[in-house]
């Protein structure tokens, strides 16, 4: 065969091959049966001097571009001597989503693409006369948004080696150099491989150093029967006359059938570790063969640590192995190779090194093993036999009853600069001052990639390594106990990505290839989802294997980190049949079950459902324990958009009405909804207000950042002051919601192009607590959230709570053995009259002001737009005097806006007279029935009350007339005798 019709064939069968010093930057292949490459390319040895023809093939590899029919461009580096690893790129043609000519591929069949380089220096701007070489090309084939991607198989980056000098090629078997052909029987493996060479002196079939096959030809074919047990490595060597030389090294294991044997009593699924001694269990019906790899035998296929097998009944079967001789206070790294085929780690790892998203962190763990590149590929796991050494001093924390919780939900990415567990125990006496009781964490469990909200998780019992160590969340739960607030979980047991193993172990790819769907025989997941709302890998929560895996979860995270709760995601997303929307009896089961087993383990854990579904099935699953003295289940409940047509000021048809907040309006026996106006999946209430606000008289605007803020407070007067459990979102504290350019926008309906994506990083804002408006919101939601923590009358089920929240002036009244309370407000856009009642004889006293009111509904004073008044029939001082609703001094309808009141009424001997929105001096007079004035007096501005001495007029009816600027305000007042 000539050269030039061998590089045909090359053209034709081959792909990417790793030389030995790219193996060293890049992850080595598993050995598989011969497969299609998902890249092609002539000439078979290409150079930095010479043109390359490059064909995609877009249905191999991940891949993520099968299918489609858009054009197809190429993001596209190079691997030089100066990269430090196979992700550290130079020479990048474009950004990502740039699209250019010389990027765009051509299309010359279905799933099949070419690019053609005439100049890989030029190509590349790559510099002449620099020291730097290249050593491989490397790409990402994709869509022009980069929302679908072409890559190579287990989602790893594409690389073509350059060549120079004398090199060696295998072709079959059709591993990479160093890799492993797994033999299920024995029998014939062919041999081919091709040399480059100026002057080729020999090339040889090498094993242990002796020769099996030589020739003087550039290339080499043979055959090899393979008949003993085990693994056999084997060398392909090129001689130059000049003394250079080059190898491609490959390896061929003949597989036994597993030994039967019983599990150990008593070891779990995952990995049990007992001294130097350590155990894995994994369960896996439909699989023929389980190898442990990793640290201890230096990532290498061997008999010795084949797991046995132990079959329990139909579709029962687990795999297992104890090692020894392991050293102590050392974390190893480890993996399954599964049917020869998928290398994958276990379903419950507890911590994970991950070759893609690992180096793009600041900081890692220094006691973290480094990957172990060139040995594996896919994420691997860990397990160590250190001892545990944190000392917890959370002993004596008792968590808050889940009806009395403020819950603050924050995100660790978009609330720290550094988003670290270090960091956020600094913001306790921050929360702790706001009056916070419970902090909602959305997903730190290991998730694919750095940057997230969390919501594609991978391996749901680990923490992410980017927020910190496992020491450092103990740090944190134990800081955060000895404060008196507890710590939730957001966990996410609807679905998984592609990277877990709860996917990769049953999938359509042979490999367990990320990209690809579960199978048929998945034991944890459907192939197709059973709702609409699912991403990624609906998990079947019928199986029982599912079961299992949830609850060690469940109990794990409560277990190692001493959390009280969980925030479950997407509950209603826990079914295979029936009605998504509608109430659903085996959801209802599945959900009870998995709490049932919940608090069997951990009796007072906190549970809170994302459910957002039928009134009548969340009715009956918050009842559920309740009659065993549980708190039952608890809800999020959603109440956005009436709160922000309230702030903006709009009231047509009850669409700003708070009334389903309050879980007896909804008919439920239990207080088990934790209300909100914002949470991470809503639009935060300050953008639409600035954006679409209300406008009202003599230039009132909601659209202004003080009205804004101002109606903010009242809102939140009108979450905290009535019993059940609430919930604030990170930064509405500060008003959180609207920046330069709409960059704090959250849904894309309004929000400008400028705008950050919905789950993408948003701005961190602790620069607001210096705005003085802003800061203002935070002391007042402080001084709410802390009287309602204070009086039960504020938080204790047994309060009966009135509601009339339906128009623009709302109120509440609550009656308790404590006392009586009427929360006012105006959420309209003008002045109001007052048109909320007492319902007793006062004295009422002004929880804002200290000042006392007389038990009328004339008494009610008017108020502001934006304004909010508290009553309590206990003096409890001035706790909200920090929570000034509205500022009065430069309001423009402040002088018209006040009223007077009277107490005692009627009167024999000193009547207290007090205003509101005092804005300028005033007079009194003292008119009797016939009209005529008996009295008169000035009222300073800056003294809300003054005395009327009565005890020298006869007594009879009698007016108060108040004059303060252009607005008169006159009260009747009975004399006694």
């Amino acid at each position: 065969m000539t050269r030039s019709s061998l590089r045909s064939t090359i053209h034709r069968t081959t792909g990417i091959f790793h030389r030995r010093w790219l193996a060293t930057l890049c992850l080595v292949a598993i050995a598989l049966p011969v497969r299609a490459q998902v890249v092609t390319f002539t000439p078979a040895f290409p150079s930095a001097d010479q043109p390359i023809e490059i064909i995609f093939h877009a249905d191999q590899g991940s891949g993520g571009l099968q299918g489609f029919t858009g054009t197809v461009y190429a993001h596209a580096g190079l691997i030089t001597s100066a990269s430090t690893s196979a992700t550290d790129w130079k020479y990048v043609i474009t950004q990502w989503g740039q699209n250019i000519p010389k990027n765009t591929l051509e299309r010359i069949a279905p799933d099949t693409y070419r690019l053609y380089i005439a100049d890989i220096p030029a190509y590349y701007n790559f510099p002449s006369g620099t020291a730097e070489t290249i050593k491989a090309l490397a790409f990402v084939f994709r869509n022009a948004d980069g929302s679908r991607e072409g890559k190579d198989v287990g989602g790893t980056d594409i690389y073509i080696p350059l060549y120079k000098g004398i090199s060696t090629r295998l072709l079959s078997p059709a591993v990479a150099d160093g890799g492993l052909l797994f033999m299920e029987e024995a029998g014939t493996v062919d041999v081919a491989a091709v040399a480059q060479a100026d002057t080729l002196d020999a090339f040889q079939l090498q094993q242990g150093g002796t020769v099996l096959f030589e020739t003087t030809n550039d290339t080499l074919s043979t055959s090899l029967d393979v008949t003993d047990l085990g693994r056999t490595d084997y060398e392909i060597v090129a001689f130059d006359r000049s003394g250079a030389t080059d190898t491609t090294r490959f390896s061929i294991m003949l597989h036994a059938p597993p030994t039967a044997a019983t599990r150990p009593a008593g070891l779990q699924d995952g990995v049990t570790v007992n001294g130097t001694t350590a155990s894995f269990s994994l369960f896996a019906p439909f699989k023929e063969h389980v190898y442990l790899i990793g640290d201890f035998n230096d990532w290498q296929l061997d008999p010795a640590y084949q797991l046995h097998r132990d079959v329990t009944g139909n579709d029962a079967v687990y795999y297992w192995i104890s090692i020894d001789g392991l050293d102590l206070n050392r974390t190893y790294g480890f993996q399954y190779v599964v049917d020869g085929k998928i290398r994958v780690t276990d379903p419950y790892v507890e911590r994970i090194l991950d070759p893609l998203a690992d180096p793009y962190l600041d900081a890692l763990d220094p006691e973290l093993p480094a990957y172990p590149t060139g040995k594996t590929n896919h994420i691997v796991g860990l397990f160590s036999t250190k001892e545990e050494a944190f000392v917890w001093t959370d002993q004596d924390f008792v968590p808050p009853a889940p009806h009395e919780m403020v819950v603050y939900e924050l995100l660790m990415r978009d609330f720290l600069e550094d988003a670290s567990f270090e960091t956020l125990i600094d913001t306790l006496d921050y929360l702790e001052r706001l009056g916070v009781n419970a902090i909602e964490l959305m997903p730190v469990n290991e998730f694919d990639g750095n940057d997230s909200w969390g919501y594609n998780p991978a391996f749901h019992l680990a923490l992410d390594k980017a927020y910190g160590t496992p020491t450092q969340f103990k740090r944190f739960v134990n800081e955060a106990h000895n404060r008196g607030i507890a710590v939730l979980l957001d966990v996410v047991y609807n679905h998984a990505t592609g990277q877990s193993p709860l996917i990769r172990l049953y999938s359509q790819s042979e490999s367990g290839d990320p990209s690809a769907l579960p199978s048929a025989q998945s034991i944890y997941a459907n192939t197709t989802a059973r709702h609409d709302f699912s991403v990624f890998n609906d998990l079947n929560h019928l199986s029982p294997a599912t079961q299992y895996w949830l609850d060690r979860a469940n109990r794990y995270w409560m277990d190692t980190y001493h959390v009280d709760g969980y925030r479950f995601d997407l509950t209603k997303g826990f079914m295979q049949n029936g009605s998504f929307y509608e109430y659903n009896s085996e959801r209802v089961g599945l959900l009870q079950r998995m709490v049932s087993r919940l608090w069997e383990a951990h009796p007072d854990a906190i549970v809170i459902f994302e459910h957002l579904g039928a009134n009548n099935e969340e009715q009956a699953l918050a009842s559920f324990g309740t009659n065993e003295g549980r708190p039952g289940i608890f809800f999020w409940a959603k109440m956005t958009d009436n709160y922000n047509e309230a702030t903006m000021g709009y009231h047509s048809s009850g669409a700003s009405d708070f009334s389903w907040g309050y879980y007896k309006n909804r008919g439920w026996a239990h207080p088990n909804l934790v209300t909100y106006m914002e949470s991470h999946d809503e639009q935060w209430l300050m953008y639409k207000n600035r954006a679409f606000g209300n406008s009202g008289a003599n230039g009132y605007t909601v659209r202004s950042l003080k009205t804004a803020l101002e109606r903010m407070r009242a809102a939140g007067a009108f979450l905290f002051m009535y019993p059940g459990a609430k919930m604030i979102w990170q930064f509405g504290e500060l008003g959180y919601g609207y920046g330069d350019n709409g960059e704090q926008c959250l849904e894309a309906s309004y929000c400008p192009t400028s705008a950050p994506p919905r789950t993408g990083r948003k701005p961190i804002r602790w620069d607001y607590r210096e705005d003085a408006d802003r800061y203002n919101l935070y002391t007042s939601w402080s001084a709410l959230i802390n009287l309602r923590n204070a009086e039960p009358i504020f938080h204790d089920p047994s309060t009966n709570v009135n509601m009339n929240t339906n128009g623009a002036m709302k109120y509440i009244t609550l009656q308790h053995a404590s006392m009586q309370a009427v929360l006012a407000g105006n959420f309209d856009v003008n002045i109001r009259d007052a048109a909320y009642p007492f319902p007793s004889e006062g004295p009422w006293y002004d929880a804002v002001t200290g000042e006392v009111r007389y038990a009328s509904q004339d008494d009610a004073p008017r108020l502001l737009p934006g304004e909010f008044r508290l009553f309590t029939t206990e003096n409890l001082g001035t706790p909200l005097a920090d929570a000034v609703t509205v500022t009065i001094d430069d309001h423009p309808l402040a002088s018209e806006a006040f009223s007077l009141s009277l107490y005692p009424n009627p009167a024999r001997n000193v009547v207290t007279l007090t205003r509101s929105h005092r804005t300028e001096a005033a007079t009194i007079e003292l008119v009797d029935v016939l009209g005529r004035t008996v009295h008169t007096a000035s009222w300073p501005r800056e003294a809300p009350t003054t005395t009327l001495n009565v005890d020298a007029l006869a007594s009879g009816t009698y007016f108060v007339r108040m004059s303060q600027g252009a607005r008169t305000d006159v009260k009747p007042i009975l004399v006694l005798p």
